[in-house]
């Protein structure tokens, strides 16, 4: 990843969220973004907005990162992999909030570490949970894990 990413996401971040807004003008989008980031700092104070931009240039950038994710997932080595077992999971937007809540609890409650991102406003999850290669004589908790 390129260091300009590095420089943008710190080591000790737990997640990461793109957000981008149309308007009908500069200054109503400049206005959503103001209101974005005094919501951000009263309710979610641990929460940094990392960089911002009104630039085509700057948004392609930005919008670049997620296409390097699952690439960079794939390169990993070890035992354990992110396994694309369920993809593409279809939530309706307004449950996402939940459903993410639940399948934490899950993959919790399972013991197992997993890469998950969204395209929120369509609702569209992957979720890749890091398992070893499920076999014939060894499946791994795989089944379970679906099951739940």
């Amino acid at each position: 990843v390129s260091t300009e990413y590095a420089r943008l996401i710190p080591v000790a971040a737990e997640a990461a969220l793109i957000l981008e807004w149309s308007g009908w003008s500069a200054r109503e989008v400049l206005l959503r973004l103001d209101r974005y980031q005094r919501l951000v700092r009263e309710f979610v104070p641990r929460c940094t907005v990392q960089c911002e931009t009104t630039s085509p240039a700057g948004a392609d950038f930005l919008w670049s990162l997620p296409r390097q994710v699952v690439p960079l997932l794939q390169r990993l080595q070890g035992r354990e992999r992110p396994l694309p077992f369920v993809e593409d999971i279809a939530v309706p937007p307004e449950f996402l909030e939940e459903f993410i809540f639940r399948a934490q609890k899950i993959l919790q409650r399972h013991n197992v570490v997993s890469s998950l991102y969204a395209h929120a406003p369509t609702g569209q999850v992957h979720l890749r949970p890091f398992l070893p290669f499920p076999t014939a004589a060894d499946p791994g908790p795989l089944r379970e894990l679906a099951q739940d």
